[in-house]
């Protein structure tokens, strides 16, 4: 059967090790980034554009990081859609009909969730991190330097039905995943342990709970002007 892997990662075990590893890579990647965008509730009404601004003074810095976040995610999705579509041409299926659980929902809806959230992150790139700029008149003065002013843009961006829709939607995906993602990934790279492995699943839950919560108290609060 041909594959889209390259040859150090075509066996099951490796295949599987990236896609965990880069998995909790972009986990990582959405506590910080959350982090991140609570200041645009800040007392300092500036507070997130400077930071904005602090990253984007990094130069190749910065775009090292991002393309790194790029890879994680492409590759990622790239291998989970491929073990996705091995699966089906082997004709997998799942036996019997057991009681459909949180924990198993969020397992048999990865096939699904995965190309939601790669649709939500384009559509988040196109709007937001490489939407209107200072030439289409967002900008303002932080500490004497004209930058993007991007907390305006996100307060306007949000203003609109269809984008707090789609924010719910893809938190809900978000949710699905990595309520099943970050305890498999942790199994599979020899991470578990007798006394928390079956605890796993439910800590997974939590931090997807605690993640998806923090993300839609964020949006609630900025949709409701607070």
């Amino acid at each position: 059967m041909s594959s889209f892997s390259p040859p150090l990662i075509r066996t099951t075990l490796a295949r599987k090790a990236v896609v965990a590893v880069s998995g909790l890579v972009l986990v990582a990647f959405l506590v910080f980034h959350l982090l991140g965008n609570g200041l645009l509730l800040s007392a300092d009404p500036q507070a997130y554009n400077r930071l904005a601004h602090d990253l984007e003074a990094w130069g190749w810095g910065f775009r090292l990081l991002e393309g790194l976040l790029a890879a994680a995610f492409l590759v990622h999705a790239g291998l989970a859609l491929e073990t996705v579509w091995r699966n089906r041409t082997l004709g997998g299926r799942y036996a019997g009909r057991p009681a459909l659980t949180l924990k198993r929902l969020a397992g048999r809806s990865m096939a699904w969730t995965g190309p939601m959230l790669l649709a939500f992150l384009g559509w988040h790139l196109a709007s937001l991190r490489f939407g209107p700029g200072i030439a289409q008149g967002y900008s303002v003065l932080v500490d004497g330097d004209r930058v993007r002013d991007l907390s305006r843009l996100v307060a306007e961006t949000l203003q609109r039905p269809a984008v707090v829709g789609g924010y719910g939607l893809g938190l809900v995906a978000v949710g699905l995943h990595l309520g099943h993602g970050i305890s498999s990934g942790l199994q599979t790279l020899g991470l578990g342990h007798p006394a928390w492995t079956p605890r796993l699943g439910q800590w997974s839950l939590g931090l997807a709970g605690l993640l998806v919560g923090g993300y839609g108290l964020l949006v609630a609060a900025l949709v409701l002007g607070a």
